[in-house]
């Protein structure tokens, strides 16, 4: 693997030809005699895989050195990490299959190749001259060079990217970051892995829970980076914070850069569901446009990776980091609604720290109960139609025979053939064998009436209702490969009278007589509360979507009379429109095919 014949007609430092290594180099201007060599490392110009001249050291850690190269095969200028065959099966193997290959993203170093010898492992990636960010802190000439958020955008765009692919970066820190020639930031190869270094760029769940490590995991990490490069903050790390400890803000801000500042802390939040799912939002929340659209491309595919695991840690169980006699514990609350005495007892939490949780994150109270109600969906998920070899068919048929109060058929000969039976509502509602085919949303009528009464400050109780039906039906069609469609449809109206507007607000919403799963909600109201359930309802009737405040701003902006359709996450979609004799505007919630 090592081949000690290299032709010595490079430059060590720069690897750019040099015929006289007595001299200086023409390039850099510095000899080989400057070459601070040290015992264990490679000597200059050894050949590695019979491709990689093997100059000077660049970097040197306790478990790897990190040499600028030059590859023969791709005549190019490489960088060649070398680990310590301990490294190398701990992290360093793993590391090098991960980035491997991953050229075409954004602020990402990918590792080119990598390979072993019997005592050393090796890392290839492209050599990038402007050494890493600490580097350039230590320099006291660029430490007085003020930092820009948009400085941190291709460092966004990339981790993005890594989490459109399923991946986590960990923690992000100076030391991991290395300045292009242009001054642009892009991530070296890195991996977080039980045991590592705990620093303040170190998310509390990747210490505690990491399980929970998702793009909001890389949030925190460039949100403290982001705090300490543009205002000089001194972050502690996540268990210090726990223990009460607080960093130092160094400089007075002004009025624009304390709300930034309030942004980046938001995102570096000790709460996981409270910093926000991805850093598209960060970008947004900067005005970074640039990144904000870049990112926002690969958004549905983020959310589409994570959308579970982030439904999982945000309701079954939420970790909540409490303090008590110096102690961290971490409390799961399993269970929503009006919890037992003994039950918070049993969980350690004291029934009034329950009530205040209940009241401070209404917004976690109802993702706990959408994920009981999206646990049972999946357990037993609705069907298009019934064909005559499903085992529901002869039930629902013979159900639909002895209970029907109207019965129709297609006239002889009629195309297509049919047979339909009208249900009675009360009796249908009972019956837990039936349910509607069709998609409906993963929520339960009562849990969305909780959202409502608890995001919108607007409770739905009978008072206020102003309308209800209910109407059952199960069709057959086909008269030799015949088919079944059943509908157990039921529609409650709510209106609140807004006194100080003198308007009537209106809630409409649809779902399955049996199973009670939402297919459609209507919500009309005035434009700012429109904006609201936009914002704050459509991730609780469908987790994987969320909508920006620019998108919102434009669905809203762009209204008419006439309603006006926009995609959403799993076929799902929204209308929007307004009315001149109300000064309403409408908002229309649809399941696929509703």
């Amino acid at each position: 693997m090592r081949d000690m014949t290299g032709n010595k007609n490079r430059c060590v430092f720069c690897m750019e030809p040099s015929e006289n290594q007595t001299e200086s180099c023409p390039h850099c201007h510095r000899s080989i005699w400057e070459y601070d060599w040290q015992d264990g490392w490679l000597e200059p110009f050894t050949i590695l895989k019979d491709r990689y001249e093997i100059g000077a050291a660049v970097s040197v850690s306790s478990q790897s050195v990190v040499y600028i190269a030059f590859d023969s095969t791709l005549e190019k200028r490489v960088a060649v990490k070398e680990y310590t065959m301990e490294k190398w099966d701990a992290a360093g193997h793993e590391i090098c299959e991960k980035w491997f290959g991953l050229t075409d993203l954004t602020g990402i170093l990918p590792v080119t190749d990598y390979f072993a010898t019997e005592d050393k492992g090796y890392q290839v990636t492209e050599y990038v001259p402007g050494g890493t960010l600490q580097q350039s802190r230590n320099n006291m000439e660029d430490s007085r060079k003020g930092f820009e958020k948009n400085d941190l955008g291709t460092i966004m765009e990339g981790l993005t990217s890594l989490h459109s692919r399923g991946m986590v970066y960990g923690v992000i820190s100076p030391d991991h970051l290395i300045l292009d020639g242009g001054g642009k930031l892009c991530m070296l190869p890195n991996q977080w892995k039980d045991g590592s270094e705990i620093t303040k760029y170190t998310a509390p769940e990747l210490e505690h829970r990491p399980e929970y490590a998702g793009p909001w995991t890389d949030v925190y990490s460039v949100c403290v980076l982001g705090s300490e490069l543009m205002f000089g903050q001194i972050c502690q790390t996540a268990d210090q914070r726990l223990s009460g400890e607080r960093g130092k803000q160094v400089r007075k801000l002004d009025e624009e850069e304390r709300i930034q500042y309030k942004i980046w802390q938001d995102g570096m939040n000790l709460d996981m569901q409270m910093r926000g799912f991805y850093l598209g939002n960060i970008a947004e929340a900067l005005d970074m446009k640039e990144t904000a659209d870049a990112v926002k491309k690969m958004e549905g595919v983020v959310r589409g990776k994570w959308a579970d695991l982030w439904l999982e840690l945000t309701t079954d169980e939420t970790a909540r980091f409490v303090i008590r006699s110096g102690h961290r514990r971490i409390y799961m609350l399993k269970k929503i609604g009006l919890l037992a005495c003994g039950a918070a007892a049993a969980a350690g939490i004291a029934l009034g720290s329950v009530s205040l949780y209940l009241y401070t994150h209404p917004e976690q109270v109802i993702m706990m109960e959408v994920n009981e109600d999206y646990k049972a969906y999946t357990t037993n998920p609705p069907v298009e139609y019934y064909e005559k070899d499903d085992e529901e068919y002869d039930r629902i048929m013979a159900y639909a025979e002895k209970n029907h109060t109207e019965k129709r058929t297609s006239e002889e000969g009629e195309d297509p053939f049919y047979i339909s039976y009208t249900l009675p509502e009360k009796k249908t509602a009972e019956n837990s064998d039936l349910r509607g085919t069709g998609e409906t949303f993963a929520i339960r009528k009562d849990t969305v009436k909780d959202a409502f009464a608890r995001i919108m400050d607007t409770n739905l109780t009978d008072d206020v209702k102003t309308d209800s039906y209910a109407f059952s039906k199960v069709t057959v069609r086909g008269e030799y490969n015949p088919y079944m469609t059943v509908s157990t449809s039921s529609s409650e109206t709510y209106s609140i009278k807004e006194e100080d507007l003198e308007i009537t607000e209106k809630i409409g919403i649809s779902y399955d007589l049996v199973k009670n799963y939402v297919w459609q909600i209507q919500f009309d109201g005035k434009k700012e509360r429109c904006e609201k359930f936009l914002k704050k309802m459509i991730p609780f009737v469908l987790p994987e979507s969320y909508l920006t405040q620019s998108e919102i701003d434009a669905a809203l902006d762009a209204v008419t009379s006439t309603p006006t359709s926009y995609e959403l996450a799993k076929n799902g979609r929204f209308s929007v429109s307004y009315s001149e004799s109300s000064g309403l505007y409408s908002i229309t919630l649809s399941a696929p095919y509703a």
